[in-house]
Order: C-alpha cells, then structure tokens, then sequence
C-alpha cells in the first residue's frame, strides 16, 4: 500500500522533532497499517502494545522509548487513546482508502448501458440498443465511359531517364576554324600575342645577359650553399627589369645583389627563409632603396633586432618593440607607419 510517507516528513510538525523520535515514528507506521484496526499500534490479538514491548522491536530503552513517544504526541504526530497509540494520520488515510472503494464498488455513476438482470434464473440479458436506419437510400447514378479512349504510345525510358537526343559530332572544320580565330583575335576576341615558355625565357635570358644570370645564380648559391636552379620565368623577368633599372650598367647590377643579399644573410639564417619568399621580396626592397625620399643609408629588408631573438618571451618582444617606437621622432613614427602601410601620402 502506497503511504504519503514524503508529505508527511514535510510537515513543520514534524520536521521540529529530533531524528529519533522521526525514526520511531516511521518504524511505527507499518505495524499501525497492518494493524487490526487501522491507525493503532496493536498487536494481533488487539491488545496495545507498551513501552517495554516497542522498546523489545525497536532496540531502544523504555525510558527512552517514553520520552520519544511524549514528544511526538506534544508535536500532534501521535496521539493516545487509553493505553492505546494511535496515528491520526494514518487512521485518516486508511479511511479515506476504505470510503473510496466502497465509492467505486456501489457509488459511481454507470457509463455503460444497464443490463436487465432475471431474477429468477440469475442470467443476465444485453440491452438491446436500437440501431437508426435513414429512410432515404441515395440511388447510385452510372458513369459516363466515353466509347474512344486514347492510346498511350510506350516511350522507351532507360535507367537513367527517358532517351535524349546526341548531341552533334564536331566536325574538322569547325575545329580548324576555332584554332584559326583563337590564334589569331586570343580566346576573348582580342589579338592574341603568342606567349613565350619559360624555358625560351630561359634561353634568350642567357643569351642575351650571360654575366648577369651568371652573377645572380652565384650569389644565391653563395648564400645557401646549394647550387641555384635558375627559374627561367621568375628569374628572367627580375634581371630584366634590373637591367633595365640600372641602364645595362653590369657594375652597379652586381652591385644591387650584393646590398640586398647582405641586408637579407642574417635574417636567412636565423629564421630559414626560402629562396623563393626572399626572391618575391626583392623588387620591394630595391624600390625602397631607390627611392629619392629615403635616407642615404640604404634601407634593409630584414634587419636583426633584439625583438628578432627566439629565446625571449611574447612580453619581452612586445617591450622592446614598444621601446623602440619610444625612440624614434613623430615624422619617423609616421614614415614608418606609412612603410608599414604600403602606401604615401
């Protein structure tokens, strides 16, 4: 039987009492339900049971047994009739259970029909509920079927869909006509100037300036210590537009190299760069160090600085950048910022 054993121990009532008189209360409640008379602690025969014989089920002394009991009556948990303990909730619970059975057995309202019942032979006999039958019957009226119905011609529809049509073979003259077009107006419609390799690039480079392409795969070499391809479009294209900058003029090309190789030595082997990052960076750097408005020390790509060194921390990188922004005069701070921006005023 299900108790509201949880409302219960929520009672202030009861929550003012201590653990003790809880737990003897709560070893209570199962012999007041299985009780004879619901809601009194009685024995089987119906007498009431004492202080001794709850101390004996308990495992507490009589004396103490007393005390627990007189707090729970004080509290109103328990009561006592006579000799008898008795739960006013328990026994209002248990009635309440009883009130409600005897309420379904002969108190509630029936839903189902009533079946008549013989008194006599004891059977029982189904009432007969009276079925409605409509008194119009709708008449079915025949469908029109027209005498010529069309036919449908099967189409052919293979796994993937129904058939499409092939599309047209290209011929070789519409080929040869579009290679002509396109060799001649470019694949836009423009006229169209044939692109050199990068291995003809290659070739006419070193025909052309054979000591220029010498000196630059030499000095690349000398800075890595492995042999330089030389990158026929790349390469070929920096030492034009050097050759051109510099008016054909050998000395002052070698001469180019060598500044921008120096500035960038340090830099390659503390943070090992690649050729081809160092390379892109070139024209950068020389149209920095030809520039009319720059001081006549000749800039550098990758200067070491103390901030460059790996064994500081984020904090001290930040501080000694921070140190050197303090150094430099307003218009300094501000040349620099526009450096660092790509752009001028």
């Amino acid at each position: 039987m299900k108790l509201p054993i949880l409302d219960w121990l929520r009672m202030p009532s009861l929550r003012l009492c201590s653990p003790a008189a809880v737990a003897l209360w709560a070893q209570m409640i199962p012999a007041m339900v299985e009780s004879p008379t619901p809601g009194h602690l009685v024995d089987a025969t119906g007498d009431p049971l004492d202080d001794a014989s709850i101390a004996k089920l308990t495992g507490v002394s009589a004396d103490g047994v007393s005390v627990l009991v007189s707090e729970l009556v004080k509290a109103g948990i328990l009561a006592v009739e006579g000799k008898t303990i008795v739960s006013p909730m328990v026994r209002r619970e248990m009635g309440f259970r009883r009130v409600c059975s005897l309420s379904g057995k002969a108190g509630a309202p029936h839903r189902w029909p009533v079946r008549n019942t013989n008194a006599q032979t004891g059977h029982c006999q189904p009432v007969k509920v009276p079925v409605e039958v409509p008194d119009h019957v709708p008449v079915k009226v025949p469908v029109e079927v027209p005498d010529h119905v069309p036919v449908k011609v099967p189409v052919e529809v293979g796994l993937f869909g129904p058939p499409h049509t092939p599309p047209e073979t290209k011929t070789e003259e519409k080929t040869e006509d579009k290679k002509t077009f396109r060799a001649a107006h470019g694949r836009g419609g423009a006229p169209h100037v044939a692109r050199q390799s990068d291995a003809d690039q290659c070739d006419k480079q070193k025909a052309n300036h054979p000591k220029a392409v010498q000196y630059w795969c030499d000095s690349w070499q000398k800075l890595r210590g492995v042999k330089y391809p030389f990158n026929g479009g790349k390469d070929a294209k920096t030492i034009s537009w050097m050759l051109a900058q510099v008016e054909g003029d050998l000395a002052r090309f070698q001469a180019i190299i060598d500044g921008y190789l120096a500035s960038v030595e340090t830099y390659v082997i503390n943070q090992g760069h690649s050729l081809g990052v160092l390379r892109s960076q070139f024209s950068t750097w020389y149209a920095r160090a030809e520039a009319p408005q720059q001081s006549p020390e000749t800039p550098r790509l990758f200067v070491p600085t103390a901030s460059d060194d790996p064994n500081l921390t984020y904090e001290e990188k930040i501080r000694i950048l921070v140190e050197e922004e303090d150094r430099l005069s307003p218009e300094e701070q501000r040349e620099r910022l526009l450096r660092q921006m790509g752009g001028s005023e």
